[in-house]
């Protein structure tokens, strides 16, 4: 299962059908998380650059860090090496983002690695808030891991059905 998981093949039994249309609905919006995260994490990352200090909760706790540390150091510096500081800073978010839309374009695409390896860097990344006590950031890493798991269970799901039924992936 290479492809895009989105409508599944007609001429097949209504409920195959609709089970694998609800399979990958659940399999779209799992891995639709990993790409809200990393662009929440970058719009988190250019507003505490630019010396705002609120942020969505879906973010990323590894970006805040590096933010945070960042704009410590730059703090009594002089420009241009304060613009310096925080771009490499930027250019790590980017990174750190990307690997999230990466995993996310992946899990898309069916290759189930990829939502393990999203969910437990994200686990991980969750832990950052607990640490520094930030629950309700805790509370939506929380949140959002039971979509990707969601989805990462219906992917498995639709690849079976698929298994069982090959017509379906020919629909795609």
């Amino acid at each position: 299962m290479q492809e895009d998981t989105n409508v599944p093949a007609p001429g097949m039994p209504p409920e195959v059908l609709q089970a694998a249309q609800i399979l990958a609905g659940k399999h779209n919006n799992g891995s639709g998380w990993f790409t809200w995260i990393a662009g929440l994490s970058l719009v988190n990352s250019a507003v505490i650059l630019l010396g705002s200090t609120w942020s969505f909760l879906i973010g990323l706790g590894a970006t805040q860090i590096i933010d945070g540390f960042a704009m410590t150091t730059a703090e009594n510096i002089e420009a241009p090496a304060k613009t310096i500081i925080l771009a490499v800073a930027f250019l790590i978010d980017l990174i750190i983002a990307g690997s999230f839309f990466l995993w996310g374009m992946l899990a898309r695409k069916g290759y189930r690695w990829a939502y393990i390896v999203g969910i437990v860097l994200y686990s991980l990344d969750g832990l950052i808030f607990l640490v520094f006590q930030d629950f309700p950031s805790l509370g939506f890493h929380i949140f959002a891991l039971y979509y990707l798991v969601n989805g990462f269970r219906a992917c498995g799901q639709l690849k079976q059905l698929i298994a069982a039924y090959p017509d379906l992936a020919s629909g795609q």
